[in-house]
C-alpha cells in the first residue's frame, strides 16, 4: 500500500494495514485443513460477504471443535482481499486468541447499564462509525455470555449508520454479515440475583432476532485428529471431552450426598482430583507446576500449564503463594 492509499481514518488503516501476499498463503494453509462442517460454514459465510446480503449465522460448539481455527481461516481469507473484518469476543481473554481481536464494548461502544431500549454510544461521521460502515464480517466469539439487550443495542446501531447508504430503510444489523459463535452449556449472562428463568430469559436464543440466524453446528473434535498425538493420549483426551458433553447436556450420573437429597451432584472421576488433605494451595501448585523454581523461566513450562480459580480471592493467594516461594525481591 502507497502512502497515496493510507486512509485518513487510523481505525481503517490499522484493519487494512496487513501483508495480503502472507494472508493469501496462510489462508490457503488453513482452508486445506477444514473439516467437512468447517467447510460448509466457511463457504456459506464467504458466499454472504461477496454477495453482500447480510445473512446471520450462528456456529454452535463445545470446546476444541475448531472454532477458532474457523475464525482464523475467514479472517485470514477476507483481509488477504482487502476486506475489513471485525473479529470481537465477550471476553478480554477469549478476544486474544482472534487475529486483531477486540471486546464488543470496546468495538461497538456498548454502554454498561443495558435495558430494551439501550443504544450503543457510537455517532456518525466519527472514525469508529465509517470503520463499522466499511465492515464487511462482524464475528463475535463466546456471544452466548453477553446479555440479549447488548446484541440488539449493536442491531440499532448498525441500523441507524448505515440506514443513509440504503435509501433511509433501516436493514437488520445494517445488512452486514454477522457471526456469532458460542455454546450455550457455557456462561449464561450474569443476572445479579437472577433466577434460572432470568439468566435464561436474557440469552441472545431469546431474542427477538434470533429466528434470523443461521445455525450450523461443529462436532469434530480437532485436538483428536492432530497426528502427532499418541492413541493413548486420544482416548484420554476423548473420554474426558465426552465426560464434559455429558455434563453440559445433564446426562452425566447423578448422586445424592445423603438420602433425603435429589441425586443433583455429579461425581468428578477420580482421575481428574488431587489427593490433598491439607495445604490446598501447595498441593496444587506442586502438582502443576514441579521444579518450579528450576523452570519458571523457561516459557513454554509457563505457557502449557495454568491454574484456574473462581473468584480473585483464590487468584490472590495462589500467586501469594507462588510469589513467597521465589528468593530474591
Amino acid at each position: 500500500m502507497s502512502e497515496l492509499d493510507i486512509p485518513k481514518n487510523t481505525l481503517i488503516h490499522e484493519e487494512l494495514n496487513y501483508d495480503r501476499d502472507i494472508l493469501l498463503t496462510e489462508a490457503e494453509d488453513l482452508k486445506n485443513g477444514l473439516n467437512t462442517k468447517q467447510a460448509l460454514a466457511f463457504n456459506e459465510i464467504s458466499r454472504s460477504v461477496e454477495q453482500n446480503d447480510g445473512r446471520l449465522f450462528f456456529v454452535y460448539g463445545s470446546g476444541g471443535i475448531g472454532k477458532t481455527y474457523l475464525w482464523r481461516t475467514l479472517i485470514a481469507s477476507l483481509r488477504s482481499q482487502g476486506k475489513i473484518v471485525l473479529a470481537v469476543a465477550s471476553s478480554g481473554i477469549a478476544s486474544l486468541l482472534l487475529p486483531g481481536g477486540r471486546t464488543p464494548h470496546s468495538r461497538f461502544k456498548i454502554p454498561l447499564k443495558l435495558n430494551e431500549t439501550s443504544c450503543c454510544n457510537l455517532f456518525k461521521k466519527t472514525d469508529l462509525a465509517e470503520l463499522l460502515c466499511k465492515v464487511y464480517l462482524i464475528i463475535w466469539d463466546e456471544a452466548p455470555m453477553m446479555h440479549m439487550n447488548a446484541l440488539e443495542a449493536v442491531q440499532r446501531a448498525l441500523a441507524d449508520l448505515m440506514m443513509e447508504e440504503n435509501n433511509d430503510k433501516k436493514l437488520l444489523f445494517g445488512k452486514k454479515t454477522l457471526v456469532l459463535e458460542g455454546d450455550f452449556r457455557q456462561i449464561l449472562p450474569v443476572i445479579e440475583e437472577g433466577t434460572r428463568e432470568d439468566i435464561v430469559n436474557a440469552s441472545i436464543s431469546k431474542s427477538k432476532f434470533w429466528k434470523y440466524f443461521i445455525v450450523f453446528e461443529l462436532t469434530e473434535n480437532m485436538r483428536l485428529s492432530t497426528g502427532d498425538t499418541s492413541q493413548e493420549k486420544k482416548d484420554e483426551m476423548e473420554e474426558f471431552a465426552k465426560w464434559i458433553l455429558d455434563v453440559g447436556n445433564g446426562k452425566a450420573p447423578a448422586i445424592s450426598l445423603d438420602e433425603f437429597e435429589h441425586k443433583d451432584w455429579i461425581q468428578i472421576p477420580s482421575d481428574l482430583l488431587i489427593d490433598c488433605k491439607e495445604n490446598h494451595i501447595h498441593i496444587i501448585v506442586e502438582t502443576m507446576y514441579p521444579d518450579f523454581l528450576k523452570r519458571m523461566l523457561e516459557k513454554e513450562y509457563l505457557a502449557e500449564r495454568s491454574i484456574l480459580a473462581p473468584t480473585n480471592e483464590c487468584v490472590h493467594k495462589i500467586n501469594s503463594h507462588v510469589l513467597s516461594s521465589v528468593p530474591g525481591k
